[in-house]
């Protein structure tokens, strides 16, 4: 009885720190410089809820500074919790190194992976796109054999992959652009263009769609380095440029609120570790931005902006104060407000990839070692509470229920709800990621259903119910079985 009320304890504690961060889990092993590196992380979430994480591994060629990499891979079935051993993807590459990559998943859950690789005997490098599909990783396509910094990629409703990048000198290069149609059984890839022909721009956020499926991105122009707006409409094969601020400043990211609003983050300072951090807004088919709002500051141009379906707004950054921090920025208390995620005297931490899916947020980042460089990859989570719908009535599709009772011994209760009629099926999952049994699979009709499961037959511990609605995974929700 009191190893249950001990169990019980603490998963009622883990419910009430549900909007914490999680504990860091390491993904890679301990890179030890210069013999082996760890770095240039990426993650995506499928629509099972399945998380990928990448990472590159460099490998020193003889005595030199000089290396090579590689391409790990590892996936989790429980939001971390466990993970696949690791894989390494790129066996072949013995001789160039990678030095950016990420990570993007197509509405059929294939999985694309778009990174830089060095050319030997070239002042350039090359981009490659290399893609999960019919259940295999295929060979790598070149996306374009050029480039300098600064890759950017998204994907719009219609699974084209959009990636930017700049070329050429810091004064006199600009940004270029291709894309390509991910769902096909050949890819191939746009021919690479400069964004304009006679003036050099950079692009430094992540690529944002609106619902015709044209792009935005936000950074400056080369001649005055004024921050400044993108826009390219694909079906006229056309970019626009918009002027933000007639004052020093870069454009650093992007997002699209439900009522077509444009945020703009926008950074203003001379150095990377002296500088503010800023936001303005304006509607997507106006011409009037908004005030600046202050941010925060000494914080690294590269960074993540995301928007919940409230249109709160959420910011990951690499923050410098004496020394490197990961930090975390929102505003669900209308003002902005910003916490330390990771930060520790005798470790540096940087090139962090974010993914965002629903109210979950999912990071993987870099962990160095001060004195002796030696890096480790690492994962975490967090849930943030985005509110609670009101009526059942403006359900869009589905709705999957906490089970009741839960901790339950024997037999619980799990509810959905279906806004029509529909093939449904549910099923339970181990903490391992490995399907336990498939409760109920069958045609069922509008409504609230509710089914009584009982795990007489499992081990006591934490498992996993999810419900597919035409054979798509739609949510997933842990359970606690005390036997």
């Amino acid at each position: 009885m009191e190893k249950i009320i001990l169990i019980i304890l603490l998963f009622i504690i883990s419910l009430s720190a549900q909007y914490e961060w999680s504990t860091p889990i390491q993904l890679s092993e301990e890179g030890v410089y210069p013999d082996i590196r760890y770095h240039y992380p990426a993650i995506t979430v499928d629509s099972n809820s399945t998380q990928h994480a990448f990472w590159i591994k460099s490998i020193q060629i003889g005595s030199d500074l000089r290396w090579y990499s590689q391409i790990e891979y590892r996936k989790s079935y429980n939001d971390g919790i466990s993970w696949s051993a690791t894989e390494n993807l790129t066996p072949d590459y013995t001789t160039e190194r990678i030095y950016d990559m990420q990570a993007l998943c197509d509405s059929l859950n294939n999985i694309h992976l778009i990174y830089v690789q060095t050319v030997t005997g070239s002042e350039y490098s090359r981009i490659l796109h290399k893609r999960f599909y019919n259940n295999t990783w295929q060979e790598p396509v070149e996306v374009y054999r050029y480039y300098t910094s600064v890759l950017r990629t998204g994907m719009d409703n219609r699974n084209r992959i959009y990636a930017t990048w700049f070329l050429g000198p810091t004064d006199t290069g600009t940004a270029y652009f291709s894309f390509c149609d991910v769902l096909s059984d050949t890819i191939s890839w746009s021919p690479a263009k400069a964004i304009s022909s006679d003036k050099q721009y950079g692009i430094r956020s992540f690529p944002i769609f609106d619902g015709n499926d044209n792009l935005y991105c936000a950074g400056n122009d080369k001649e005055n380095y004024y921050p400044f707006l993108f826009k390219y409409d694909p079906l006229v094969d056309t970019w626009d440029y918009e002027n933000i601020l007639s004052q020093r400043a870069v454009g650093t990211a992007l997002v699209l609120s439900s009522t077509n609003k444009l945020n703009v983050g926008i950074l203003i300072g001379p150095t990377i570790d002296e500088n503010q951090n800023y936001i303005t807004t304006r509607e997507i088919d106006g011409n009037l931005w908004s005030k600046l709002e202050y941010i925060n500051d000494n914080n690294d141009v590269d960074k993540e902006m995301f928007i919940d379906k409230n249109d709160n707004i959420h910011l990951f950054e690499l923050h410098f104060d004496n020394q490197s921090e990961l930090i975390y920025t929102n505003n669900l208390n209308i003002v902005f407000n910003t916490e330390i995620v990771q930060s520790d005297s005798n470790y540096y931490f940087n090139y962090q990839d974010v993914y965002f899916q629903d109210s979950l947020f999912y990071t993987v980042y870099v962990k160095g070692e001060k004195g002796t460089n030696n890096t480790i990859i690492f994962f975490q989570t967090k849930q943030i509470e985005v509110g609670i719908e009101e009526e059942p009535c403006i359900i869009s599709d589905i709705k999957l229920y906490q089970n009741y009772p839960n901790p339950f011994n024997n037999e619980t209760e799990i509810s959905f709800y279906l806004e029509e009629t529909a093939e449904i099926e549910l099923i339970v999952y181990n903490s391992k990621g490995e399907q336990v049994e498939s409760v109920i699979k069958q045609k069922m009709s509008k409504g609230v259903h509710s089914i009584n499961y009982c795990a007489s037959k499992l081990n006591s511990g934490v498992y996993y119910y999810q419900l597919k609605i035409d054979g798509i995974a739609k949510d997933t929700k842990k359970m606690l079985y005390l036997k």
